[in-house]
């Protein structure tokens, strides 16, 4: 049999799909769901450091062999500022402690 992929759950479509829509081009609102994959230090690294690596992992997700595979996996190769990378993870923790709270979720 075939499948047939009807959306995709990011906030853009994949590179690796890019005739899929993503599900608020489908219709379906405010149901955006990914992930990610970053690197982070401990905190009190330098930031020469910090700056220092965040710009070789740029160079690195940006050259075609690298870009190309990360495609082919469906990610997204982004290479973030440390900045930018914080804003997302502090937008994903709000998300998320909103669902928790509002679901009346736990651990346990």
């Amino acid at each position: 049999g075939k499948l047939r992929a009807l959306a995709v759950t990011g906030t853009v479509r994949s590179p690796s799909m890019p005739d899929v829509p993503t599900l608020a081009e489908a219709g379906i609102q405010n149901a955006e769901s990914g992930s990610w994959v970053g690197l982070l230090a401990p905190a009190g690294t330098p930031k020469e450091i910090v700056d220092k690596i965040a710009a070789s992992v740029k160079q690195v997700v940006v050259m075609p062999d690298v870009k190309k595979q990360l495609i082919e996996q469906g990610a997204i190769p982004v290479g973030n500022t440390p900045q930018q990378f914080a804003a997302i993870i502090a937008q994903d923790r709000k998300r998320y402690a909103k669902i928790i709270a509002d679901n009346h979720l736990s651990a346990d």
